[in-house]
């Protein structure tokens, strides 16, 4: 009796468990790709999602009717009463050239909405660009196309990046990003150092990454601010601090060492 009862009680236990399945890979793709166009929204809603796991994006086709606009200048802090907290867009000490890219508003010659600000576009990055120096350096078609290259491998390091965030659980912490071949041409007036701007438009036809906009300014702008205006230093006491702590990790693990 006591042993048919101990099999009993071992037999329930095991049927009320949970079953858990092993992970199958390769995991399905966030969000789908057209041409370079994602919906990085949908894409954060179904990586967050409880009951279903996901990686990275789907393989894009690329596109040949993007619009490239500059994004240097400066911009405000929404939230401050007083508009003289503008922030410089950074240059950057790279070679690498970031762009907006507009495939919304084809027909305008800016892309603005009725505040005055850029619209929701993403962001694309290309690691050098062919004919245009940036900070001296000059690249050619094959630094771009060669598959065991620094540039090609910076941007595949970036698909990866949102794949491993993606299965960590950690997507909110960056924008999403992805990649597609862009056929364009890079404005003039891109800024190629701190003291000055190429003059000339430059054609583009290569891959590029891309990250979808994220609300707000860069914290290292913010603590310019403050450190120059104590009027602004409250601000810094009102970012989470939980939220500085994973970004900063987030960039060591994942930016930092792949």
């Amino acid at each position: 009796t006591t042993t048919t009862t101990s099999t009993s009680t071992s037999s329930s236990s095991s049927s009320s468990s949970p079953k858990i399945s092993p992970t199958k890979f390769p995991l399905p793709f966030c969000a789908e790709c057209d041409g370079c166009a994602v919906d990085w929204t949908k894409a954060s809603i179904t990586a967050n999602s409880v009951d279903h796991m996901c990686a990275g994006t789907a393989p894009c086709s690329g596109c040949d009717d993007v619009i490239l606009r500059r994004i240097n200048g400066t911009y405000a802090l929404k939230n401050e009463k007083r508009q003289k907290y503008k922030v410089k867009r950074e240059v950057g000490a790279s070679a690498a050239t970031v762009l907006r890219a507009d495939y919304v508003n084809k027909d305008m010659k800016e892309s603005f909405d009725a505040s005055g600000e850029l619209l929701s576009l993403p962001f694309v990055k290309f690691p050098c660009i062919p004919g245009l120096p940036r900070h001296n350096r000059k690249c050619a078609r094959q630094h771009i196309e060669d598959e065991k290259g620094k540039d090609l491998l910076s941007i595949r390091n970036v698909e990866s990046v949102q794949k491993l965030s993606d299965f960590c659980g950690l997507e909110n912490v960056a924008s999403r990003a992805w990649s597609a071949n862009v056929k364009s041409t890079a404005p003039a007036g891109i800024p190629i150092d701190p003291w000055s701007v190429y003059p000339e438009s430059v054609a583009v036809d290569q891959l590029g990454a891309f990250t979808s906009p994220a609300a707000g300014i860069g914290l290292n702008s913010i603590c310019q601010i403050a450190n120059s205006d104590s009027d602004v230093a409250h601000i810094i006491e009102s970012v989470p601090s939980e939220q500085i702590v994973r970004a900063a990790l987030y960039e060591f693990i994942f930016v930092r060492v792949i």
